[in-house]
């Protein structure tokens, strides 16, 4: 298996769960109690698998060998 082989999995489960956080959206809430809170935001979770989305992305550009595709048109 490549590097690129690797990028294209990292890419797609990180589109299986963009999929699944889009499907259903949940709102933000707070787990715990006032002294040991956590603050779930599924907007932030989102944003964040759309960013690493995009770095895989450009990694798998740069690591691809380019291709010219070219038309002829009579």
């Amino acid at each position: 298996m490549t590097a690129i082989d690797d990028l294209n999995t990292i890419r797609s489960n990180i589109l299986a769960r963009l999929k699944e956080a889009t499907r259903m959206p949940k709102p933000t809430y707070t787990i715990g109690g006032p002294d040991g809170s956590q603050t779930v935001s599924w907007n932030e979770y989102i944003r964040m698998l759309m960013e690493q989305l995009e770095e895989i992305q450009k990694l798998i550009v740069a690591l691809s060998p380019y291709s010219v595709s070219t038309r002829i048109i009579i």
